[in-house]
């Protein structure tokens, strides 16, 4: 009887190591997709901080006369501030199955805001090129090569 006993034991035992195995897999599963969401994530804030600080170099490049205005270099940049945006549907559906298992991605306030100031560079490109009359863009080439030629005066 007593081996028998013994044995209900140590099956039950088993059983209950088999189940917390199962459950602990589960959740090591989805914890490891959260961070593969957060590396992700993180790959595109420092995509963006590329694409920020080149742009502030090249306007800081065209301001001190160490480089011409080029438009096809703004528009190369202005293209991948676009490219950049087109990951982030994917990015926020992985982000908000993440929320719903109750995980949230360390970095996720800070994609966020990447996404919010990635969104409002290219409406402010496309607002710009859509809304500016002939006559304004005229006027902005003017400006454009005044200063090319040094002929603009500083403000102090």
């Amino acid at each position: 009887m007593s081996e028998l006993l013994a044995m209900h034991a140590a099956a039950h035992n088993v059983e209950l190591y088999e189940q917390h195995a199962e459950k602990i897999i589960s959740d090591h599963h989805e914890a490891m997709e959260c961070l593969d969401c957060q590396a992700f994530l993180q790959l595109g804030i420092d995509a963006f901080r590329w694409l920020v600080n080149t742009d502030e170099l090249i306007n800081k490049a065209i301001a001190d006369g160490i480089v011409e205005y080029n438009a096809d270099l703004e528009s190369k940049l202005e293209g991948l501030f676009r490219r950049w945006l087109v990951p982030c549907d994917f990015a926020n559906d992985w982000i908000d199955a993440q929320l719903r298992r109750g995980y949230q991605p360390d970095n996720l306030r800070r994609f966020r805001k990447c996404q919010v100031e990635a969104s409002a560079i290219v409406k402010s490109i496309d607002k710009t090129t859509r809304q500016m009359s002939d006559s304004l863009i005229e006027l902005r080439d003017e400006a454009i090569e005044e200063h090319r030629r040094g002929e603009t005066a500083e403000f102090i």
